[in-house]
């Protein structure tokens, strides 16, 4: 088995070829002076699973191509299979037309990696579940619940879980039952023009004395983390941290979540988040591989 990196692969390439006992690589590429790009796999990937591992967090166009490019490279040396592991995968939220017209991102994604010649996927914590299905060969997700809980275990003390919107809150039960701790979460709204989101319901708890963990799939704009923030201090939470799998920290994203008062941010090592926690999900990838090879 080879395991090769692309360029975005934040340490978990190498991490998983030792948990795999695979051999490792990592490629490389060039950018022409028109912006274009040159990928090489120096590998000999005949008759061999070969295993890509590349992120696509911004640039993510970019990103993209280069697995493509990378996959279609390996396809023509003749390998077993080729899996490739995308420990962010973009794209994935937008998983059905809101309005007319509109393209669905997520299945032209999966398909483009499918045609690449990807026979095996491997994404950690998609948007929705359900979304993998329609990748038309054998797919897996990896959900770091437990590894991001053990972490929040060993640092925080009287904890309780919020989740900022209703989406969010079966995934912070399901953490919030590792902790052993309450858990509920915030109703809020989005307005369709402005994009502005405000608290439709909020819960009746009150959270004097608990150090409140903000619980959600990813972080982008930090909008929404800040506003449940402020809310579980205006309920007398003595300490907010947040934690989310994949912190795409966009924009203004730290120094919104810095000033809501959130003392800590907290995440999984799919996407480098400069002034964040990172915490290494490579070994429930690895096991996610083996059970697709």
């Amino acid at each position: 088995m080879l395991v090769i990196s692309g360029s975005a692969d934040t340490g978990i390439g190498e991490n998983i070829a030792k948990s795999l006992g695979a051999e490792y690589l990592s490629s490389s590429f060039k950018t022409f002076p028109d912006g274009e790009m040159l990928v090489r796999a120096d590998c000999d990937a005949k008759n061999e699973d070969v295993v890509i591992v590349q992120s696509t967090y911004a640039p993510q166009d970019r990103h993209l191509m280069e697995l493509f490019f990378l996959s279609q490279s390996i396809l023509k040396q003749k390998p077993l299979s080729i899996t490739a592991v995308v420990p962010y995968l973009a794209y994935l939220r937008q998983d059905k037309p809101f309005t007319p017209g509109e393209s669905v991102s997520a299945e032209a994604v999966l398909d483009l990696l499918y045609s690449a010649g990807i026979s095996n996927l491997v994404v950690v914590q998609p948007h929705k579940l359900e979304t993998l299905e329609k990748f038309k060969g054998k797919s897996k997700a990896v959900l770091p619940v437990k590894s991001l809980m053990d972490y929040a275990l060993r640092e925080i003390e009287n904890p309780y879980l919020l989740a900022p919107d209703k989406g969010s809150f079966p995934f912070a039960k399901e953490a919030a039952k590792l902790l052993n701790c309450d858990c509920t979460f915030i109703d809020k709204e989005r307005n369709i023009s402005t994009g502005e989101v405000s608290i439709k319901n909020a819960p009746a708890e009150r959270f004097d004395g608990k150090n409140v963990i903000i619980f959600d799939d990813m972080i982008s704009t930090g909008g929404t983390t800040a506003q449940a923030a402020k809310f579980a201090y205006s309920r007398g939470a003595s300490d907010v941290i947040a934690i989310a799998v994949h912190l795409l920290m966009s924009g203004n994203a730290f120094a919104t979540l810095r000033e809501s008062g959130i003392s800590g941010i907290y995440g999984a090592n799919t996407i480098p988040a400069p002034n964040t926690y990172q915490i290494d999900v490579s070994e429930e990838i690895a096991s996610a591989v083996r059970s697709l090879i």
